[in-house]
């Protein structure tokens, strides 16, 4: 039999025609085998033929699910945008004598198949039943009803439901209501059992809602979200502008508790009145869209140590704050500078995560470091 990744199947669902036919040449070159050709049409869509085999299974689990929207799967032999509406799915507790919580979907007579794991603390201490992999989830929202949410696109994308009748209740739009109430009341349960450990952390205590200003990101544990290994004593409240700086914030709870998965952050810098908006900015034009990476949504309680300025990267958004007042820039001049992190969906602000300030210096010994960077920010400013 066949095997694919979810990741493959989510794209496919999503993507247009000439990518379904990339993807397809990939598999097919992969599998030395062309998708069959199908069988019936619904609502002008080609379904291919389910999976021949039905299961059944102790728990209830396994059986056939109707799929709403219908799933694009990939192509026929004739390059045919190829579809599925109804998969096979196999829930395997136990095999060998060993517990695995498997669910096997078949999407096709080939016996294409995604596999995901049941996340077992869910169903013990939420009662709400969820498997998943790397790639993407499925969430019981009623009995025997599933929304597929994509890790990849972050959005839900499909209905799975034993009882077909049941999609009149559950389209798209409503499952992915429920699904969002579901994960938010458990985000927050979670968030609140981990807030009061990590309160047990004295940099955390003393730090959490605030945002910390660092020399190196080397000075705290940048990349881990397991530890906190930085103590207060790193963190600063002036900088000469031109040097190297990060900061880092830390959270009361995770951004998907506060806001929701499909959320993002944001970080505004503000002095003197003026005030800079990473997503504000990124959704200027394209040139200042190629200067920003989206930072999406995590269940983290701090942030990485991102980047305001060194040698070779900049924040656009903090600079672009310091070009607007370089007029203002003379040897001692110091500037106090407010940085919010916010929970950010669809362009807006909805929750101040974590703030802090800092105390910017001006000093003429950094002058050619400092004159240069603004040169080559107005040379972008002037493309």
């Amino acid at each position: 039999m066949k095997k694919t990744t979810l990741a493959a199947l989510l794209v496919l669902a999503v993507a247009v025609n000439s990518d379904a036919q990339k993807l397809n040449s990939l598999k097919e070159k992969a599998t030395g085998k062309k998708e069959a050709s199908g069988g019936s049409s619904s609502e002008g869509k080609r379904i291919a033929k389910p999976f021949a085999k039905d299961f059944t299974d102790s728990k209830n689990i396994s059986g056939a699910y109707t799929i709403a929207p219908a799933m694009l799967i990939g192509k026929d032999n004739l390059g045919r945008d190829s579809y599925q509406d109804l998969a096979k799915w196999e829930y395997v507790h136990e095999e060998s004598g060993k517990i695995i919580v498997q669910l096997n979907m078949y999407f096709n007579a080939e016996g294409l198949k995604v596999s995901m794991n049941l996340v077992e603390k869910y169903q013990e201490n939420f009662n709400t039943r969820v498997f998943k992999n790397k790639d993407g989830e499925l969430w019981e929202i009623d009995t025997d009803v599933y929304v597929l949410y994509d890790n990849n696109d972050k959005r839900t994308t499909h209905v799975f439901a034993k009882d077909k009748s049941k999609l009149e209740a559950y389209d798209l739009e409503t499952a992915t209501a429920k699904y969002d109430a579901k994960r938010s009341e458990i985000n927050k349960k979670e968030s609140e059992k981990m807030a009061a450990k990590w309160m047990g952390n004295d940099t955390y205590k003393a730090m959490v809602g605030k945002v910390g200003f660092i020399k190196h990101y080397s000075n705290v544990s940048y990349n881990r979200f397991d530890i906190l290994t930085e103590k207060t004593d790193v963190f600063i409240s002036t900088h000469e502008i031109g040097k190297p700086l990060y900061y880092r914030g830390y959270f009361k709870a995770p951004i998907t508790a506060v806001c929701g998965s499909d959320c993002e952050y944001n970080v505004t810098f503000e002095i003197d009145g003026l005030k800079t908006s990473r997503v504000e900015l990124s959704k200027k034009s394209s040139k200042w869209s190629n200067n920003f990476k989206k930072r999406d949504a995590d269940e983290n309680f701090f942030s990485y140590a991102w980047t305001l300025q060194d040698d070779k990267v900049w924040d656009y958004a903090y600079v672009y704050l310091l070009y607007q007042i370089k007029d203002k820039f003379s040897d001692g001049k110091s500037f106090k500078m407010k940085v919010t992190i916010w929970a950010n969906r669809d362009g807006v602000d909805k929750e101040a995560m974590a703030e802090g300030t800092i105390t910017l210096v001006y000093k003429k010994e950094n002058k050619d470091k400092i004159d240069l960077m603004m040169q080559q920010f107005d040379n972008f400013m002037n493309e």
